[in-house]
């Protein structure tokens, strides 16, 4: 029986040679400690009773496996240890011949290759009573395995394994603590690359140990912590075995395009960063500038609805102090600094107006009065029934053309006053200088045209003065009309000046 299962060990590992095989073994048979005082610290050169037993139905013949038995022992970061435990299933035995502070992983398998699970339980190992048993790990040849993942594996993640000596093909056992199944792959000749896609149960433990063809176990047996999703479905992903060197170039063809690929990217994105920074900025100072210009433009329409004052053409007054002053009838009219003028006669009293009546003297004696225009005015006109030949003159027509023909005032001369006011006082004025040589000449032509008219004689009294058949007050009301008569024409002939002025300013 023995050597028909040698036999047929020989034909599987044979035809596992020239393609990659992977083979699970199910929980035929579990095994544990009889001594149940034992803690996860394993004592060196002692030895340790080992019971199997049927989980589902420990009354089946042989249902715990085929002898002999081996324990496999997976140090971490070593070499496993493969220790032959007996061949009879009931006086099941073995020692730990590990260095101390070695981490163990256990497992028990049968002379098929069946495994007997793995205890939950990384061991410890420790000093016992002697330590001669210890054996050491064979170091030469040089026979070792390389994961990429030391640390956390994911669900469906690639893990890599590269093995570097030993003699092809190799054995690749993947194991789980607290788990019944054990993984064997075994992969072709010129294959020292191994690509494990994690399928384990999350929240665990992964081991990968490798043997090649004469049985040695490589060195540096890696462990990684399972994580991720419990899912291990992994579809479309497929454990593979290859060439390192082939593997390996492979893998740089990939960075080298990943990287070009991400230089790339990067050139890209700064191109990107940089039209878009360049477009935001111009953007901005177009709209800076756009934004003034509206500003400004805002600026003039709001000028443009305010009134404006457009000064009008001027020419430089000769013998002026300020040269491109512009002429304006205001400045005649109305002037911010009044200049020295004539003064107006001032208000006349009952008792001067009476006094020039009466002979006394008056206040306005000696003050030149703007409608004198000649120390003795003309005759009012021919009296009725006067045979002379001279014509009716009014008596201011000799004192309008005798003003016409002179130079005419300027404007510094004018009045700054009313003319209707300056008119009344120049009445009183006049009424105030009859006792005037001129003013006597015109009552007397006034005394003799009236008494003609009226058909009256005048005498002359011994006292000099002209007698008349006329009452005195109806004489003085005829000299009152006459002379408001002649102080009217001259106002006109004053106002039609002025605006002849006017006219000729603007």
């Amino acid at each position: 029986m023995a050597s028909l299962s040698v036999i047929f060990s020989l034909i599987w590992l044979l035809s596992c040679a020239f393609n990659t095989c992977l083979g699970q073994t199910s929980g035929l048979f579990q095994w544990k400690f009889r001594d149940f005082t034992l803690s996860n610290k394993l004592p060196t050169c002692f030895p340790l009773a080992i019971s199997l037993f049927d989980p589902a139905n420990p009354t089946l013949d042989n249902a715990r496996g085929t002898a002999p038995y081996y324990m496999i022992a997976f140090l971490i970061g070593g070499a496993p240890i493969t220790t032959l435990i007996g061949t009879d299933e009931d006086s099941l035995s073995w020692t730990v011949t590990a260095p101390v502070g070695s981490r163990l992983a256990l497992s028990v398998v049968d002379a098929n290759g069946s495994a007997g699970g793995l205890p939950p339980t990384i061991y410890e190992v420790i000093a016992g009573s002697t330590t001669q048993c210890v054996t050491g790990t064979i170091q030469t040849p040089e026979f070792k395995v390389t994961a990429n993942v030391t640390g956390d594996l994911t669900t469906c993640q690639p893990w890599g394994l590269a093995i570097k000596g030993g003699v092809p093909p190799y054995n690749i056992t993947l194991v789980q603590p607290n788990s019944p199944i054990v993984t064997n792959v075994t992969i072709g000749f010129g294959d020292n690359h191994y690509t494990y896609i994690n399928r384990a149960t999350p929240n665990g433990q992964l081991i990968a140990a490798i043997s090649d063809l004469t049985g040695r176990w490589a060195t540096r047996t890696p462990m990684v912590n399972t994580k991720g999703s419990s899912n291990v479905d992994c579809v479309g992903l497929v454990s593979s075995s290859g060439n390192s060197t082939e593997i390996a170039a492979n893998i740089a063809a990939a960075n080298t395009e990943a990287e070009a690929a991400k230089r790339q990217r990067a050139t890209v994105t700064g191109v990107a960063v940089t039209i878009v920074l360049l477009f935001l900025i111009g953007s901005g100072i177009g709209v800076f500038f756009y934004i003034r210009k509206r500003k400004r433009l805002w600026q003039l329409e709001e000028a443009n609805t305010l009134p404006h004052q457009f000064p009008l053409p001027y020419t430089q007054i000769e013998n002026s102090a300020s040269p491109g002053q512009v002429l304006s009838i205001n400045n005649f009219l109305s002037t911010p600094e009044p200049k020295a003028l004539p003064l107006a006669p001032p208000p006349l009293s009952k008792a001067s107006f009476l006094g020039g009546r009466y002979g006394t003297s008056s206040p306005l004696h000696g003050i030149e009065s703007p409608l004198q225009t000649s120390p003795v005015d003309p005759p009012v006109g021919r009296a009725l029934g006067d045979d002379s030949n001279s014509p009716i003159l009014p008596p201011h027509a000799h004192n309008r053309d005798s003003g016409r023909s002179s130079s005419r005032p300027s404007f510094t001369s004018f009045p700054s006053t009313s003319i209707r006011r300056s008119v009344k006082a120049i009445e009183a004025g006049v009424l105030s200088l009859e006792g005037s040589p001129a003013t006597q000449h015109q009552e007397s032509a006034l005394s003799e045209s009236h008494s003609h008219v009226l058909g009256r004689n005048t005498s002359t009294g011994t006292d000099g003065t002209t007698q008349t058949g006329l009452p005195s007050t109806s004489l003085n009301r005829l000299r009152i009309a006459t002379v408001r008569e002649e102080g009217s024409d001259r106002a006109g002939g004053l106002e039609e000046q002025l605006c002849e002025v006017q006219f000729r300013v603007i």
